[in-house]
């Protein structure tokens, strides 16, 4: 079987299943954001000269380079890897099957973004400064780089989904770590970053060599996961393609995950149904909701997939802390786009994450749900309650070193928790119904049913795009917090409306969903 094959396949699989008209369509707008982002690429320089006066674009993109590198390694750990079983049946080759998931890697949606703004940025910047041979040896150092990125993601990925809590609390210390050198100056990333990168530019041979060398030590260790995966795979299929009655006893069944010891406390203090009954209706909906919220926490305290993300839900706040401790050093809170960007994700990570699937977490088994005496405005509060409650979780956490350390910028954080309750919890609600992919919460692997589709890029843009706005427009932090909490308490004051929109949009939505959570079972 030739790749073209294995490309149709693919196609068929994960493709739109929609009329020619609207596949044209569809390709025709993935053009058009691919040209979009090489315009971004080609108006990069002027940009960057208006808000870096006097800093050479190209040195301070090579810059970043490291930063941004370490981010995407984390961000595309989210992503489930390509799944090899469906072609095992296939007659292709094993080493032709991992040079294809290995290209597939590479040829990523977020990667084909990328390189169009990085071709964009390369034509307008790069190449009428310097001569070709440079030109072209630049390009290709950030190539690997990229490709290096793409590779070390797939084994950070691994190693996440193996040993969550100790990754975990190592991608902590080495923020906290990169961060203090950053402000220190004791370790210069940035410097690095720019020698490594600009090195190439400068046809200097060790960058160029530790590039390559990189990308090639990361390919080889993709390339050795991807054939284990193939095999155990392969095996597992093997093994399950019929039951042995004389061996079942010799193998029993893995157990499912035990609750930690917080987990069974807070359980034990929920109830277990509609036990808080208050006169009227108001009270009945109210037990009703609590009831709900109770079973929200429940599936994440118990289930394997939903606790991993509440681990990782842990370190945005920890990265605030730093925040806080800046400001605590200056008297203020600096104006920094990328602290501030880090500040909000941590204080809205819950409702970004969590929120972006908020029933696929139930998947086939809302069906049930639906089917009980609970009414839509129900479910629709439950859900509401279950953001609020997991945000406000996160934004106390570093409370206490804001009040002793840093009061300034207490009034950051509080402005972030307006935006995030009074934009970010009822744009999800309302957009949640057209997230239809359904999650396995006993998975080992690392936070399936995240792939970024078009709806989930919608949702997040939807969430970020005020703020981004907000940070242009201002020209202080003073301002963009008050611009964040004007816009958060504006919106808050909406919120019947938001509430009738919500209600709309699930009994709109709600059919579709519901046929796409039962497609899995069967």
């Amino acid at each position: 079987m030739s790749y073209f094959s294995l490309l149709r396949h693919q196609w068929h699989a994960v493709g739109p299943r929609a009329s020619p008209a609207r596949t044209a369509l569809q390709i025709g707008g993935t053009v058009l954001f691919l040209l979009l982002a090489a315009g971004a690429g080609v108006w990069a320089e002027t940009w960057i000269r208006a808000f870096r006066p006097g800093v050479p674009p190209i040195r301070w993109v090579s810059s970043l380079g490291l930063p941004l590198g370490a981010l995407y390694v984390i961000g595309r750990g989210y992503q489930a890897p390509l799944g090899l079983q469906p072609y095992l049946p296939l007659p292709v080759r094993s080493t032709r099957l991992v040079r294809f998931a290995l290209t597939r890697a590479l040829l990523h949606p977020i990667n084909v973004v990328l390189l169009a703004f990085g071709v964009g940025f390369w034509g307008q910047t790069v190449v009428p400064a310097h001569a070709w041979g440079a030109s072209l040896a630049y390009g290709g150092g950030v190539v690997l780089g990229l490709g290096s990125a793409t590779h070390l993601a797939r084994l950070f990925a691994q190693t996440l989904a193996r040993r969550p809590l100790r990754v975990a609390l190592l991608v902590a210390g080495g923020g906290l770590v990169g961060w203090a050198g950053v402000a220190t100056g004791t370790v210069p990333v940035l410097a690095y970053s720019e020698w490594l990168f600009v090195g190439g530019l400068e046809l200097r041979p060790g960058p160029m060599a530790l590039l390559a060398g990189t990308y090639a030590g990361a390919l080889m260790l993709h390339r050795r996961h991807v054939r284990r995966r193939l095999y155990l795979d392969d095996t597992r299929g093997a093994r399950d393609a019929g039951p042995d009655p004389a061996k079942e006893d010799a193998a029993p069944q893995p157990a499912p995950p035990e609750a930690g010891i917080v987990c069974r406390v807070v359980d034990r203090l929920l109830p277990l149904g509609r036990q808080r009954r208050v006169g009227g209706s108001f009270g009945e909906a109210y037990s009703t909701i609590w009831a709900l919220v109770a079973v929200e926490w429940r599936l994440v305290s118990r289930n394997r997939q939903p606790r991993r993300l509440g681990i990782l839900l842990v370190l945005p706040p920890f990265v605030a802390l730093i925040g806080g401790l800046g400001a605590a050093t200056s008297g203020t809170v600096a104006y920094e786009g990328s602290t501030l960007f880090i500040w909000g994700v941590a204080v809205g990570s819950w409702v970004g994450d969590y929120g972006g699937r908020l029933f696929g977490w139930e998947g086939g088994r809302l069906q049930g749900l639906v089917a009980r005496d609970v009414q839509g405005r129900e479910i629709l509060g439950a859900k509401v309650a279950a953001l609020v409650l997991g945000t406000l979780v996160l934004w106390v956490i570093p409370v206490p070193v804001f009040v002793l350390a840093s009061p300034s910028a207490l009034w950051v954080h509080a402005a972030f928790l307006a935006y995030v309750l009074g934009w970010g919890v009822p744009v999800t609600v309302v957009t949640v119904p057209l997230a239809r992919t359904s999650i396995d919460l006993n998975s080992r692997g690392v936070f399936s049913g995240t792939g970024l589709g078009k709806r989930y890029a919608g949702t997040t843009g939807l969430l970020f795009l005020p703020a981004v706005g907000l940070f242009v427009w201002a020209d202080s932090t003073f301002s963009f917090a008050s611009g964040l909490a004007i816009l958060g308490g504006a919106s808050a004051l909406l919120t019947p409306l938001w509430m009738r929109v919500c209600r709309g949009a699930w009994r709109r939505y709600r059919h579709d969903m519901l046929a796409a959570f039962r497609e899995p079972d069967g």
